[in-house]
């Protein structure tokens, strides 16, 4: 099982930095806006931020109770909002890693999330039945 995500060089194919600190397999990953971040969502309940210049982890985000299924930056990284098969959305000060808010609606896993252009509005999608 690799746990750890690889940053890649498109021009030439090499590998940059491996982003290794996830205990289960790593299901998402974004960068942020400006490319100076990325986040990576795990089947070990967390997310992490990290420096794409070093490859390091500035955050570890705590809190969901199952499964990441997405994690994303808001159009001007001062958010990240995430999705987990805990049926919640949470979202986050990206540049602290502090929880801001957990959004609850959904009766099944969310599986996926997106910002509108302006930031102000998430989106989530669900499994629910209706």
């Amino acid at each position: 099982m690799d746990t750890t995500a690889r940053l890649w060089g498109v021009e030439d194919g090499e590998e940059k930095a491996t982003l290794a600190g996830h205990s289960a397999e790593v299901i998402c990953a974004n960068f942020s806006t400006s490319g100076d971040r990325i986040s990576t969502g795990s089947f070990d309940h967390t997310v992490s931020v990290w420096d794409t210049a070093t490859g390091k982890r500035l955050h570890t985000l705590i809190g969901h109770r199952a499964e990441i299924s997405n994690a994303l930056f808001n159009y001007d990284s001062s958010l990240l909002a995430t999705a987990s098969m805990d049926q919640t959305c949470k979202l986050w000060d990206s540049r602290t890693g502090r929880n801001i808010e957990t959004l609850r609606g959904h009766e099944d896993e969310v599986l996926d999330i997106a910002f509108d252009s302006t930031g102000q509005h998430l989106v989530s999608a669900s499994a629910d039945g209706w």
